[in-house]
């Protein structure tokens, strides 16, 4: 019988980048050399031995709070990526439906309908760095798009004839303020303009540009979603109460089994610690889909540049 090699699992077992082992090795190298001179104490000064009988019953409890801290972990990472999803769908069903759809009687039509597909793909980035609390305007992926859009200016009365789509004449802008929260200000932008052409174009069937508001209201919809995400984290009396229990128990280890492994206990313990620290490292990972890491969420935002394309 002849066995093949499953190329995908050797490239797995073997891959480093997007894993975390290069966020323990170096606390795995501490441990092992904590085990080590247990070791050595314990052969050559002193026997540090313990009989083994709480292990089974510790094992128990780290599993169950592990198992429920790698769970919703997943459950968070999994909503982000539903959330993320119904972004570029949302986003791509609005630029369609205006760039089909929506009147180029004249140049500032024409204008105003790229200035709204813009707005659209503005959202998806600045969204991307709001999660992130990043504020600032100055990014690099931001500045080409911002470039593109009118001044913003917020108005306390929702007048379209007093928006900025109404006033500006050039499709680049001179000026750039932005607030705090720039996806809400675009979405306030993209409603003044639904309405504006809506008013101006009564030929225009009022059921299209309803979907056009509810494809708005879905934007502001996943806003909420992402910032309940990024704003509620899981408890810390919880967390804490992990760590705690997880270093208490592997520190414990070593006098617990060095009796029946003696010098197997180093590669045993080290094994122990790599499979129990990479699930805690995988649920911090997880726990916040919107970061650098590499295997976050947002990155999936430059299939949304597509529509920075149209012109």
């Amino acid at each position: 019988m002849f066995f093949r090699c499953n190329s995908d699992e050797v490239a797995l077992f073997v891959r480093i980048r997007g894993t975390v082992i290069t966020r323990m090795y170096l606390v795995l190298l501490a441990y092992i050399l904590y085990v080590s001179a247990i070791l050595v104490l314990h052969h050559r000064v002193y026997p540090l031995g313990i009989f083994n009988n709480i292990i089974g019953v510790l094992g128990i409890i780290i599993s169950l709070l592990l198992g429920f801290r790698t769970n919703l972990a997943h459950s968070r990472y999994n909503e982000g990526r539903k959330v993320w999803s119904n972004l570029k769908t949302t986003i791509r069903s609005i630029a369609r439906t205006i760039w089909v759809f929506a009147p180029t009687n004249s140049t500032r039509d024409i204008v105003n309908k790229k200035s709204a597909i813009n707005l659209l793909d503005l959202f998806c980035y600045s969204l991307k760095h709001y999660v992130r609390e990043e504020y600032a305007d100055a990014e690099s992926d931001l500045q080409p798009m911002i470039q593109s859009v009118p001044k913003f200016e917020f108005h306390s009365k929702n007048n379209p004839k007093e928006s900025m789509l109404a006033k500006f004449d050039s499709a680049l802008a001179c000026q750039f303020n932005p607030p705090t929260n720039i996806p809400n200000e675009i979405i306030y932008q993209l409603t003044i303009y639904a309405r504006t052409t809506l008013a101006n174009n009564p030929s225009l069937s009022p059921a299209l540009w309803r979907s056009v508001n509810g494809g708005i209201t879905t934007l502001e919809s996943i806003l909420g979603e992402v910032e309940a995400l990024q704003r509620t984290p899981i408890p810390v009396c919880y967390s804490s109460h992990l760590s705690h229990a997880f270093w208490i128990y592997l520190l414990a280890m070593p006098f617990q089994i060095l009796l029946k492994l003696s010098w197997w206990t180093i590669p045993t313990l080290a094994f122990t610690f790599f499979a129990y620290q990479g699930c805690i490292s995988i649920s911090n990972e997880m726990e916040n889909p919107f970061g650098y890491d590499y295997n976050d969420l947002v990155s999936s935002c430059a299939l949304c540049y597509k529509l920075h394309t149209i012109d």
